[in-house]
């Protein structure tokens, strides 16, 4: 069975029935994401018992550390509009975020 016929045959279904297929779906991506959680965090311990992870608040400290190597952090959407809100018109500051 492709997609798109998964795709049909949810559309053919009763709006009960779509509603039951949504929080399943919805359960199926929270487990899936409390299990990518779990292994980063295993894969983190083991790093922290060989000694290969290095903590810093300073922003000059982990460029120096990572040097070469681009940093993405995912924020929440929440985290975003109160970081727009309370710096909203410091450009200097929303560049070095987004």
């Amino acid at each position: 069975m492709t997609f798109s016929d998964v795709v049909e045959a949810i559309k053919s279904l009763s709006t009960e029935e779509k509603q039951e297929i949504q929080l399943l779906l919805k359960q199926y991506l929270r487990e899936e994401q409390c299990e990518q959680i779990y292994e980063n965090f295993q894969s983190a311990q083991a790093e922290q018992q060989k000694g290969e992870l290095k903590f810093s608040a300073s922003i000059h400290e982990l460029r120096q550390l990572h040097r070469g190597i681009i940093l993405e952090v995912s924020f929440s959407s929440s985290f975003k509009r109160a970081f727009k809100k309370r710096f909203k018109g410091n450009a200097d500051l929303e560049a070095k975020f987004w």
